[in-house]
């Protein structure tokens, strides 16, 4: 055949395949239908592993791409599942009761941020809440304990710098504490060498600064032969510096800094890069959303099988969203495993948007959105659903506690291959006897000792605390031999009461 019959075959070929890829859409929305009559969850794991390797068996020589293809087909029709059953989620009501507009201008704010005065961190917070209180913290994690104890209503902190990358500690405290981020502010920064006036440059032979300033000098450092010793900011580095009065240390910091502690500039824009610059994001408890902010950061766990970064990434792909930025960093206590940090371009208010993180929010296991987060909703409300991620066989179940309290205690509710067998009035009084004593130990981990799974049986009205976080435990353990020949699924040996 000459390639332009093969070309007219392919077309043909084209059109039967739109039009029963558009049957198959059809099918698809009176599934969501019938899902939203049974209120049963979009993913099912299940049905779609079983699909996938059916497909992939039948593509014979092509079978790895039928799978690829098919894969992205059931990517498509979920998104389409979402569209219809969706429109009142409670992800979108947050969305929509947010605050719409942060003042700025405001005198009553308490801001938190890292360092002293003259850090690049405290201009930053003087730039975005001119007329604010600044409260300035030693580390970063005391700018997210401010906050967290409402000393502060805001926090600012550095995410990452044009030369020297992420911060990666305020990375691994946005996880922790998933706080809302209502804005940013990009910084450009002029790093200055700066000693004590009775010094000279030629004097020099150590530098002191922040890890960051160090890293985004390093050229500067290197050529020059200096010794480096680190300090909490670059606003204590030249506090360092006008105490220690030492005339062969200096410190790298701002002009501000060396000013409030009475230093020699002795060379300035010292940085690797002229274009030297940090992005600073705001922080808080509560959410405000603006009409008009057009950027939307989460961060979110996936399965640890092939495709799975592919499947999710081309979500954004099919809805036209500008990714600006994707990282990795390790899960605490899980070896070689990653969340995945995610910058997109967009408004969370509009309605594409909003659809699209619902569904993600609904699939993907440690979904967090950042500049919407809902994680403080009451503990009773986000157990259903949490648990129902966490027994989902797409993904791996850590079977942390909020999977392990079930709302029920059969263990079974939300389950996509057995059914619950508890009523509602069970289920509610389960809760309310679990739910209560360890919500102030929340945080805290414990190994996981192997207990009677007897005591399950023996579960009575009124029983001690102590006792029923035994019964916790066994569901727990009870779990894991349920779960434990499920594909996709492994389970450790830590909890997260």
């Amino acid at each position: 055949m000459e390639l332009k019959d093969i070309r007219t075959e392919i077309d043909s070929i084209d059109r039967q395949i739109v039009e029963l890829f558009k049957k198959r859409m059809n099918c698809s929305a009176e599934v969501a239908k019938c899902k939203m009559q049974s209120d049963s969850p979009v993913l099912s794991s299940g049905r779609e592993e079983q699909v996938l390797a059916n497909v992939e068996m039948l593509g014979g020589e092509y079978g790895k791409y039928t799978r690829l293809l098919y894969g992205s087909m059931m990517e498509l029709s979920r998104d389409l599942q979402y569209t219809i059953i969706n429109g009142d989620s409670d992800l979108k009501k947050i969305i929509l009761s947010a605050e719409s507009e942060l003042d700025k201008q405001s005198d009553k704010w308490r801001v938190a941020c890292l360092g002293g005065a003259g850090s690049n961190s405290h201009l930053a917070a003087k730039k975005f809440f001119p007329n604010a209180q600044v409260e300035l913290e030693k580390n970063f994690d005391k700018v997210f304990e401010s906050v967290e104890s409402d000393y502060c209503d805001f926090g600012v902190l550095p995410v990452e710098n044009s030369s020297a990358g992420s911060v990666s500690r305020v990375y691994d405290l946005i996880l922790k504490y998933r706080y809302y981020i209502v804005g940013e502010i990009d910084l450009p920064i002029e790093h200055c060498l700066c000693g004590i006036p009775q010094t000279d440059i030629s004097n020099i032979e150590l530098v002191v600064s922040h890890e960051q300033g160090l890293s985004q000098c390093s050229l500067f450092i290197s050529e020059n032969g200096y010794a480096k010793k680190k300090c909490g900011s670059t606003s204590a580095a030249a506090k360092t510096v006008a105490e220690e009065k030492r005339i062969n240390w200096a410190a790298i910091c701002t002009k501000a800094a060396a000013d409030e502690y009475g230093l020699k500039v002795l060379d300035k824009n010292i940085q690797n890069n002229d274009n030297n610059c940090t992005r600073f994001i705001v922080i808080s408890k509560k959410a405000i959303i603006s009409k008009t902010a057009d950027k939307v950061s989460l961060c979110f766990r996936i399965a640890h099988r092939p495709g799975s970064l592919y499947n999710v990434l081309s979500r954004f792909a099919t809805h036209g969203f500008d990714l600006t930025k994707i990282e990795s960093r390790p899960i605490p206590d899980a070896s070689f495993e990653y969340l995945f940090y995610l910058d997109f371009i967009g408004n969370v208010r509009d309605e594409d948007n909003c659809r699209m993180l619902c569904s993600l929010s609904d699939e993907l296991p440690e979904f967090s959105r950042n500049v919407l987060e809902v994680m403080r909703q009451p503990l009773e409300d986000r157990i259903i659903s949490i648990s129902r991620a966490k027994y989902s066989t797409e993904y791996p179940a850590s079977f942390m506690l909020v999977a392990s309290m079930n709302p029920c205690p059969c263990g079974y509710y939300g389950h996509p291959k057995k059914k619950c067998v508890c009523n509602e009035y069970q289920r509610t009084h389960y809760m309310s006897k679990i739910s209560g004593p360890l919500l102030d130990r929340i945080d805290l981990q414990i190994e996981v000792q192997p207990v009677d799974f007897d005591q399950m049986s023996s579960k009575t009205p009124g029983e001690p605390s102590a006792a029923i976080r035994q019964r916790v435990i066994a569901a727990r353990m009870l779990q894991e031999r349920r779960f434990k020949d499920e594909p996709g699924i492994h389970c450790n040996a830590q909890m997260t009461p």
